[in-house]
């Protein structure tokens, strides 16, 4: 088969390689370089037939011990690699510790290794603060292992309340700002604060339809020039406009402000809640509020959004209908440890019934 290396991993990655080229690979005999070779018997350990499993496997014991751990140092093996590498070998603790101090490891596989029986290598995960803040499924895999050592637990609390603690006062001082600033709500422009109660429809005409696309730009225009300190007060005075450009504003201290706006509908959290473009500080206070997770079509949002913190989700399992847990158990777009929980969740509360 005349093909090029390149095009071999490509049709190997896609599992769109022929059976024949598929046992040459299995048995080590097609010329590629050895980081590609690797990352081919790997992915051909897991095929569906037997006799290309054995021989991939059986090739894989063959590769020296120090290119398997060169791959899983290197910053420029593929993320999927190390995944799979994990995976393949989540006995051997050197190897598995090269790939969680691999920056280009993914999240997936510091979660997989974090369930492991492995107190050394919890710890070394447990002291990457940053990566468990940015990662929830990796702290989620950590608390439900019995085997995380209580230290790495207690580490995370401190971690977690000393940045809470400053993001506490970071709010209140933007909020001392906004009202040193002294911008009573009589000054706000009508256009901030005032509900349009007739939005131009689909079927307007394009006049009404420009001048609504005039009016967003003018508060965009507006907000551009306001302080921090204002837009937290703006957050709880604003209109649906002004809410709707707020609640994706890139400070949470701003964006969360937003929910407390007392005159915000169920329909904006309902929207909010399916949103990927909101933060996940919004989808956790949407998601902690009690008034707001009574509602069915709110709970549905946040479990089907991917960008939903992981522990959140998971937590609001439970209120979701066997049939519904089913469909989350296919549902490629969320996190694969969700879509796990859901599978297992549905599996059990079937056979409960039979």
């Amino acid at each position: 088969m005349d093909v090029s290396p390149e095009e071999v991993l490509q049709l190997v990655r896609s599992g769109k390689a022929p059976e024949d080229l598929k046992g040459s690979l299995a048995r080590g005999i097609f010329p590629l370089g050895p980081a590609d070779m690797l990352e081919v018997l790997v992915i051909l350990s897991a095929d569906e037939d037997e006799a290309i499993r054995s021989a991939a496997a059986r090739s894989l014991k063959r590769v020296p011990k120090s290119l398997v751990l060169g791959v899983c140092s290197s910053p420029a093996s593929p993320s999927s690699l190390l995944d799979r590498l994990a995976r393949l070998f989540s006995g051997n603790s050197e190897l598995l510790e090269k790939i969680i101090l691999n920056p280009s490891a993914p999240d997936r596989a510091f979660a997989f290794v974090a369930s492991l029986d492995n107190p050394g290598l919890l710890e070394i995960i447990g002291r990457n603060q940053r990566r468990l803040e940015q990662a929830p499924m990796i702290l989620a895999s950590l608390k439900s292992n019995p085997a995380t050592p209580p230290a790495v637990l207690r580490l995370w609390e401190e971690s977690a309340a000393r940045s809470q603690g400053d993001k506490a006062r970071r709010l209140m001082e933007i909020e001392e700002q906004a009202e040193g600033e002294k911008e009573p709500e009589s000054n706000l422009p009508d256009i901030l604060v005032e509900e349009d109660e007739s939005p131009p429809s689909v079927t307007a005409g394009e006049g009404a339809r420009r001048a609504e696309e005039m009016k967003k730009q003018t508060i965009i225009q507006i907000l551009k020039e306001m302080s921090a300190g204002h837009k937290v007060a703006l957050a709880i005075k604003g209109n649906s406009e002004v809410r709707k450009i707020l609640v994706r504003d890139k400070n949470r201290l701003i964006n969360t402000k937003v929910l407390e706006n007392p005159r915000i509908t169920e329909s904006e959290i309902e929207n909010y809640a399916k949103s990927t473009n909101v933060s996940e500080d919004v989808l956790r206070t949407i998601g902690n509020t009690r008034e707001w997770v009574r509602q069915p079509v709110v709970v549905r949002a946040l479990v089907n959004n991917p960008k939903t913190p992981l522990g959140l989700s998971i937590g609001l399992l439970k209120m979701i209908p066997q049939r519904e847990m089913g469909n989350l158990s296919k549902n490629r777009n969320i996190p694969e440890a969700l879509r796990n929980t859901a599978r297992k969740w549905y599996q059990q509360r079937k056979g409960s019934k039979r």
